[in-house]
């Protein structure tokens, strides 16, 4: 459990170092406007795939670990179902740009644009696919290696990207190096990991029957789809409520953060794959699984936190001036949000899905909420201060509701 968990955090401390170092050389070499309009496009794009990967994601760290023979059937089952409704969901979204964002128009009215946004769609949604895969196959360590050749192949490219386009190499880069990962891994999971585990599993342990795989889905994919839209149309609002330059400012910031939720989900999916072999553990792994987070999560954010305007100052003076008051805001949120990603993920092993969709969707439905309604009168500092009070208010509930049944138990 701590291999997997320490892998996948790992994996994201590889792609936040150098994913703050592609951002800086974008920061440098693109106009705010520009940067954030990309990021715009990107946020939209990962949204769309998350939404087209129909939690997909989830049910392979439930449920590969201990598929057995039916291992080959439930990836290629996921990756096609996953592919198709990227192609879906990406029509529906470029035909209602007037609608949802009309900041992004250019998408549909630049000739190739539109089809290149789908492909970008499609491979985002198999990539991130790919991490659960690897995580249920019980082969997390492989994860860093995926991410470290993408964020590698992302920087070089941003690099060669900004003369040959100008305005839009952020999005290229960010989407063409998906290549240099995406193909390999699926090669190596179906010629080398499936086969091993299906020789270690074998027919020792029953296949999990797709009427239980539908039922998790169903449940899980509504508060996937909050949690998704939490941290991907947050960049919307600012921009069609504050403009491209506060994105760019926010943006930046956010990047400074998301790898301490990238922590807390690491942690708590190898948590669920090592608890399906034996619940009666659950209590135990959850509290050191706990203690695990905090180690990690609690002494960044505290160094975010004092260090915000110096840390920003390495994209640029605007940057560290527009930006200190909401990183110290978003870095502040993610300790409470530690206590909640645990707890839906204790629910996912129970499979107590009515409880991961409704923590899901009070911390999506109050940061969204609350963004839209302070972003225009406060500020970034109102999209931050949403973030505080939306995984505040969850986590005291959630503790509420675990010493009551503490309680009960006694």
């Amino acid at each position: 459990m701590y291999r997997d968990g320490y892998a996948l955090v790992f994996s994201g401390g590889i792609g936040s170092a150098l994913g703050l170092l592609y951002w800086m050389v974008a920061a440098h070499s693109y106009d705010p406007l520009l940067l954030g309009l990309n990021s715009a496009m990107i946020s939209a794009m990962m949204f769309l795939a998350g939404v087209s990967q129909l939690n997909l994601a989830s049910a392979a760290v439930r449920f590969l670990p201990t598929a057995g023979i039916a291992t080959r059937r439930f990836v290629t089952t996921v990756y096609m179902l996953t592919l198709g409704s990227a192609v879906i969901v990406s029509l529906i979204f470029l035909a209602g740009l007037g609608i949802w964002t009309p900041t992004l128009g250019f998408l549909r009215n630049i000739p190739g644009f539109a089809v290149a946004f789908t492909v970008a769609t499609m491979a985002w949604a198999a990539f991130n696919l790919q991490h659960s895969i690897l995580t249920g196959l019980r082969r997390a360590v492989w994860v860093p290696v995926e991410n470290a050749a993408y964020s590698l192949g992302k920087l070089g490219l941003v690099l060669v990207f900004a003369s040959l386009f100008p305005k839009w190499g952020i999005f290229a880069s960010w989407t063409a190096a998906l290549a240099l990962a995406l193909l390999p891994t699926i090669a190596f999971i179906f010629r080398r990991l499936i086969p091993r585990h299906i020789q270690v599993t074998g027919e020792d342990i029953a296949p999990p029957s797709w009427s239980n795989v539908t039922r998790y889905v169903a449940g899980d994919y509504v508060g996937g789809l909050c949690w998704l839209a939490a941290t991907t149309l947050i960049p919307i609002i600012v921009l069609e409520q504050a403009g491209p330059a506060a994105n760019a400012y926010f943006s930046l910031s956010w990047v400074m953060v998301a790898p301490l939720y990238v922590v807390s989900a690491s942690m708590g999916s190898s948590l669920v794959v090592s608890a399906v072999y034996d619940t009666a553990k659950l209590k135990t792994l959850s509290y050191r699984m706990l203690l695990q987070t905090w180690f990690l999560v609690i002494p960044v954010a505290l160094l975010l936190i004092i260090g915000a305007p110096y840390v920003l100052r390495v994209f640029g003076g605007n940057y560290s001036s527009h930006g200190t008051s909401v990183l110290q805001l978003l870095a502040f949120a993610t300790i409470p949000g530690t206590v909640n990603t645990l707890y839906i993920n204790l629910a996912r092993v129970q499979r107590r899905m009515r409880t991961v969709a409704t923590i899901f969707a009070g911390q999506s439905g109050l940061v969204l909420g609350l963004t839209w309604l302070w972003v225009r009168p406060y500020g970034l500092p109102g999209v931050g201060l949403a973030w505080v009070v939306s995984q505040s208010v969850v986590a005291a509930i959630v503790v509420a509701h675990a010493l009551k049944g503490i309680r009960s138990a006694m």
